[in-house]
């Protein structure tokens, strides 16, 4: 049996984890999230301190995995998972021209600010303990702890909600786009609460004046919920609640190429909100279905046409597979695609996620159109699907021995995010080969166990 491709930064030997975790705690020591930390859990002067108990040490025995004392039962481990949520999840500024979208940037900045107890800086650490508590061998309070951060979170906002002046500023609408992020990271909340913290999102940024994207944080945020806001969308298939002007994309997404795949996701979005609620009809109407047929041709051509007139840094280019011919689950994708960096990665997640979920829409009403036959549209449906397999190589630093692509490990976990919509996407396709859809499978139960994000556990078993 061919050997299974391994991960670059993944290593499941114990003792390795033990020599991970003590490399990273020396790092954390000089990091400068320690000194905003502390600052923040200084008891003020003349209060009475309370009584704090310490975290559960890791419990490994020292015959099997060597000695746990690596593991420094005094470490504050709250702070180690924040200042590795914030390497994971950040992405660092880009130079320009931006080639793609941003992601929390501005966090370790408007973090920074916050030295007393906050919404932020619970939501911080509800997210930061959340992930940290998926690893392997992580302690077993750390699930608690982060409901607790995230309970007094949620209540913070749900304060600062309360009031006018309160709910515009900044950090509330940051926790709230970090509580959307636990509960896809915990995996163990309703979608109803999920959708609740995405309406708030864009009910605060319509509140928000021109003025607002006129700073550093404010267009950082709004080019952060809107994307989210549309993939939502798009994924349950409703219509958007944010409209924003031509000048508000352009300040949000300088590149034009950004601004028309914003577009287009947008029209994807109302296709298929139309498109459920003809399926919802008794007798679907042949006029509307005729529309919706047109509709699907103009966004898969639109999309078609973006890819075409993208200029040359946008592109990606493709290697032969420099792994084995086929992996466990009997499939390996033939090439690997290379990108400029993972934030540049993120740019064809979205296009990949909106021309497959556009070709289903048209492959429904192929017959009222004449363009396309069902036959070429899943042909290009399936390759669609190879190419988004051929993309997870170098998202996840996937190698073969020796070698290894060089990607940014900075906002790894982002990407991965990302790709848990596009493999779920990518799986449901009909006629996706066994094998594929099981590698598919695997790759989703990797990011679930590696990122700590639970929400891929589910497309996978499912």
């Amino acid at each position: 049996m061919t050997a299974a491709i391994a991960f670059s930064w993944v290593n499941y030997d114990c003792t390795s984890v033990v020599e991970k975790d003590e490399e990273d705690i020396a790092i954390i020591k000089s990091h400068a999230m320690r000194m905003v930390h502390r600052q923040r859990r200084k008891v003020p002067h003349g209060v009475q301190p309370t009584i704090r108990t310490r975290p559960t040490p890791l419990q490994l025995d020292s015959r099997k995995h060597g000695d746990p004392l690596v593991y420094r039962p005094g470490t504050d481990w709250e702070e180690v998972a924040i200042c590795r949520f914030l390497e994971n999840f950040v992405y660092p500024e880009q130079t320009t021209p931006v080639l793609a979208f941003q992601y929390l940037n501005f966090l370790p900045h408007l973090y920074s600010k916050n030295s007393a107890q906050s919404c932020l800086t619970e939501a911080v650490s509800a997210v930061a303990l959340a992930c940290l508590a998926n690893q392997n061998r992580a302690p077993a309070n750390f699930s608690l702890r982060a409901r607790k951060a995230y309970t007094n979170a949620l209540s913070l906002v749900r304060k600062s909600m309360s009031s006018s002046e309160t709910r515009k500023d900044d950090r509330v609408l940051t926790s709230l786009c970090l509580l959307t992020k636990y509960e896809a990271v915990s995996g163990d909340a309703d979608v109803q609460l999920g959708q609740a913290h995405d309406k708030g999102q864009a009910a605060l940024v319509l509140e928000r004046d021109d003025e607002w994207l006129r700073s550093d944080v404010g267009i950082s945020l709004f080019r952060l919920v809107y994307i989210r806001h549309l993939l939502n969308c798009v994924a349950q298939s409703q219509r958007p609640a944010i409209h924003p002007d031509e000048q508000s994309l352009e300040l949000a997404f300088p590149a034009p190429s950004l601004r028309r795949l914003m577009g287009l996701i947008s029209d994807i979005a109302n296709l298929r909100c139309d498109a459920n609620d003809q399926l919802c009809q008794r007798l679907p109407d042949f006029e509307e279905s005729c529309r919706l047929a047109e509709d699907a041709v103009k966004a898969t051509s639109g999309l078609t046409t973006l890819m075409k007139e993208l200029p040359a840094e946008m592109m990606y280019f493709s290697i032969a597979n420099m792994g084995p011919s086929c992996t466990a689950a009997g499939y390996a994708p033939k090439r690997n695609n290379i990108f400029q960096d993972l934030q540049h990665a993120s740019f064809w997640h979205v296009f990949f996620y909106g021309f497959i979920q556009a070709l289903q829409v048209l492959l429904n009403y192929s017959s009222f159109q004449l363009n396309f036959t069902p036959e070429d549209l899943r042909k290009c449906l399936l390759k669609t699907v190879d190419d988004i397999c051929a993309s997870v190589p170098f998202v996840l630093n996937e190698r073969e021995y020796d070698k290894a692509f060089l990607t940014t490990k900075s906002g790894g976990a982002v990407a991965a995010h990302y790709l848990v919509w596009l493999l779920s996407a990518a799986a449901g396709v009909p006629g996706v080969p066994d094998a594929q859809r099981e590698w598919l499978s695997d790759r989703l139960i990797h990011i679930g166990h590696v990122h700590g994000i639970k929400d891929a556990l589910v497309p996978a078993i499912i």
